[in-house]
């Protein structure tokens, strides 16, 4: 069956690249290994290669196993802290850079924990937009839109663009020319999403599901080098 792809609300947009046959991947899951696979270009043979690391479950991202997630919150103080703690806080000063298939689990947690600060400091964040969003693409637009709305409303998107649960990317010939990495995040999908006003009261939950999506992303190189998103697309 073809998977479909399609666009999620401010966090996600459609873009993607095929992988080439020749390039390489690596899967970070929350268990405690991560296998990478680099296939080099073939001359009369390929040669395959396999690397093992030790990976944390999600370094840097809080563990879901045991939170309850309200349904039906009356105010901020319902839900989870680790959802709750952006709010407020200093602006996060997340590492973008990417030099190859093991920086790739750290590079979605602190990516994600940065847009989980942007939503939640909606006046803020639109001053740091080109943190983690390629300027002037779609995407980075309808975000500054969606933040500027926020603010207008006096209202905080509180939780995650998605939870990464395992990733993997391309690192092929585009990576290491500095022009195209995309990577692919299974994502659960237990997190909701929950929208309060300026007095702390909850006046939105979205909906969450008990099943996994995939998320795709696009990332660019920005002047510094370091790897920033161009599109998102998921599917479902």
């Amino acid at each position: 069956m073809m998977r479909r792809w399609t666009l999620v609300g401010v966090a996600l947009i459609v873009a993607a690249c095929t992988p080439t046959a020749n390039s390489s991947s690596t899967t970070v899951t929350g268990s405690t290994s991560t296998t990478v696979s680099v296939t080099t270009a073939p001359t009369t043979t390929t040669a395959t290669t396999l690397l093992t690391t030790t990976t944390t479950v999600q370094e840097g991202l809080p563990n879901l196993d045991g939170i309850e997630f309200p349904t039906d919150p009356q105010t901020v103080d319902d839900l989870p802290a680790f959802l709750t703690s952006p709010i407020d806080s200093p602006a996060p000063n997340p590492d973008l850079s990417v030099e190859g298939p093991d920086d790739a689990e750290q590079w979605i947690a602190e990516w994600v924990t940065w847009m989980a600060w942007v939503r939640a400091n909606p006046e803020q964040s639109q001053e740091d937009i080109d943190v983690g969003w390629l300027p002037d693409t779609p995407m980075a637009e309808d975000t500054l839109t969606g933040l500027a709305q926020s603010e207008a409303d006096g209202v905080r998107v509180i939780g995650w663009p998605f939870y990464p649960i395992s990733v993997s990317g391309t690192f092929d010939e585009f990576f290491e020319n500095g022009q195209l990495l995309n990577l692919i995040v299974v994502a659960d999908g237990r997190v909701p999403t929950y929208t309060i006003d300026s007095s702390g009261a909850v006046v939105e939950v979205r909906e969450h599901f008990d099943t996994q999506s995939t998320v795709r992303m696009i990332l660019r190189p920005n002047e510094e080098g370091e790897w920033r998103v161009e599109a998102i697309e998921t599917s479902g």
